[in-house]
């Protein structure tokens, strides 16, 4: 009886000491966890998914093979639905795996995977990045009006209680106080345009139309995989649109951003710091005067030349959404997409 009760008593010790381990965390910031992927110097991480729907026609009058990215998902919308490929991540050794379907493995040319698409055939293809085959978005390093490097880089947990981390300082007496945590932009819009990489590879592709959805999720990893954590590390911040499609209609926000970049860049940050934004002075014209000759429009050869104007303001190229965020735990960003070809 002594020695099961010894055994028993034995077996509940490693079980409890593993257990502890396991509750156990130490997080580097920046770093990755394989759960949530890479995340920046606050522990945000970006996530990425996208579905969409492309309608393509041939109006060539012979029939062409179409190579797709694996880097996507998809799926043709036809003959059952048995042409298709589906990425996903392994969490363990971060490689990427695919499963392709029978058709599709079937029908590759050149070793490369796609569909035929037949003269003035109009196909439909579903275009994904899943939480399976994932996609993060590159967050930017927060950064302070510090001179130097300040704040945690290294936290440590035990059972969700905070038990310790080490910090940067700036080696410097003339800075007590060393700045103010404004919501800085962490990232920029990506560029998807379907009609322009269709023009560049065949003119006799052309879109009739997509539509799809957008979501964006950011998680502050430390905050969310210790889950009963004490404290936990709020973070303020901005975060644009991560994908923007031209001449698309961008609908359905959800939640509303908080405003426009030109906004963000032109007003929001120096209302902030109760600062007016510096005023665009005009530089006066500067003539030079030799003693060769007077500069004129004419060459020698008595052909006129163009006078340089003066360089215009810039201007932003398109406008984006921001969403200025105070979080614990995470964000989340999703709209929709859409755009026909009306000339069609």
């Amino acid at each position: 009886m002594r020695k099961s009760l010894t055994f028993l008593f034995a077996l509940m010790l490693i079980v409890s000491i593993q257990w502890v381990s396991v509750s156990a965390g130490s997080y580097t910031l920046p770093g990755y966890s394989p759960e949530y992927g890479p995340y920046n110097n606050i522990g945000l991480s970006g996530l990425l998914t996208l579905d969409f729907n492309v309608t393509i026609i041939n109006t060539a009058p012979y029939p062409k093979f179409v190579i797709i990215n694996p880097f996507y998902d998809f799926k043709i919308y036809r003959n059952n639905g048995s042409e298709w490929m589906v990425g996903y991540y392994n969490t363990t050794t971060g490689d990427m795996s695919y499963n392709v379907s029978l058709a599709t493995f079937s029908s590759a040319l050149n070793y490369q995977f796609g569909f035929w698409i037949q003269p003035y055939e109009v196909v439909k293809i579903e275009f994904a990045k899943t939480e399976l085959h994932r996609y993060y978005v590159t967050l930017d390093d927060y950064r302070t009006d510090c001179p130097g490097n300040t704040g945690l880089y290294i936290i440590e947990y035990d059972n969700g209680t905070l038990t310790g981390g080490r910090t940067y300082h700036y080696e410097d007496l003339n800075f007590p106080l060393c700045g103010v945590v404004y919501p800085r932009l962490l990232n920029y819009p990506t560029v998807i345009d379907f009609n322009r990489v269709m023009l560049s590879m065949d003119n006799y592709l052309k879109i009739l139309k997509y539509e799809g959805i957008v979501r964006f999720k950011i998680t502050n990893v430390p905050n969310v995989e210790e889950e009963n954590a004490t404290p936990k590390f709020p973070v303020l911040f901005a975060v644009s649109e991560p994908v923007i499609f031209p001449n698309a209609k961008t609908y359905d926000y959800y939640p509303n951003y908080t405003m426009t970049y030109s906004q963000y860049i032109s007003e929001f940050i120096w209302k902030e710091k109760g600062m007016k934004p510096p005023e665009r002075r005009e530089l006066p014209e500067q003539t030079v005067e030799t003693g060769l000759f007077k500069l004129t429009d004419t060459l020698i050869s008595g052909v006129s030349v163009p006078s340089l104007k003066k360089p215009r303001p810039r201007e932003f190229d398109f406008d984006f959404p921001i969403w200025i965020v105070l979080t614990t735990d995470g964000f989340e960003v999703s709209y929709r997409v859409s755009w026909t070809n009306s000339g069609r």
